[in-house]
């Protein structure tokens, strides 16, 4: 048993397999948007990883996308659930997709820790993970985050850094009870603006209405 001596970011982790997100960014056109999907387990290292699959295009070009073979997503990226939480495990690009240049790559076991047990405000974790020394450090917003007619309180920011800095998956993740992701700032979905607004959550619904009137 691991004795518990702070908050379980775990709990805010969004689990559900049978959902979608969907997420705006003040820096893009209003019609384009970031469509997340939870794939529930897949397999791609022989392991069970949790996946998310990300599309970042036009609203109206994602969901025909979908609605036909779902072949234009960008990047997964996948997760792992330890007895302790939830740690990054790598990502894929979609070879034919906007990102294929970030490449596919797997982190080795246990992964890099994310949304873990035991956390109190600013506290780190480091570990060395292919050959690159990661952190990642928790932090408590105290004032409560507004946007997109939403008023968020309890939410935290997970930081991930690397000493080589050239990962998609490093960067600023917003998490919060319920629904999960709420903002995130990652490099391969950021603007060319001097300093890059992240994308904000709009939306999440079970995936049985992704192509329906709820969107």
């Amino acid at each position: 048993m691991i004795p518990s001596i702070g908050l379980d970011l775990g709990d805010t982790f969004p689990e559900r397999s049978d959902w979608y997100w969907k997420y705006n960014n003040d820096d893009f056109p209003d019609d384009t948007v970031a469509r997340w999907i939870h794939l529930g387990d897949t397999s791609p290292n022989g392991d069970d990883w949790i996946t998310f699959r990300i599309w970042q295009d036009n609203e109206q070009d994602i969901l025909d996308d979908y609605a036909a073979d779902g072949a234009g997503w960008d990047l997964q990226i996948y997760f792992s659930q330890q007895p302790d939480g939830f740690y990054l495990q790598g990502w894929e690009a979609n070879p034919d997709g906007a990102m294929s240049d970030v490449g596919t790559e797997y982190l080795s076991d246990p992964g890099v820790p994310f949304a873990v047990s035991n956390v109190t405000n600013a506290k780190q974790w480091t570990a060395t993970v292919n050959e690159r020394e990661w952190t990642t450090t928790a932090t408590e917003e105290i004032e409560e985050l507004e946007f997109n007619g939403q008023l968020l309180r309890g939410v935290w920011r997970l930081d991930v850094v690397t000493d080589t800095g050239d990962t998609p998956i490093e960067g600023s993740w917003w998490i919060a009870g319920g629904p999960g992701f709420v903002q995130y700032d990652l490099p391969p979905f950021q603007s060319e603006e001097e300093a890059p607004a992240p994308w904000q959550h709009v939306h999440n619904d079970d995936l049985d209405n992704f192509l329906g009137v709820s969107n």
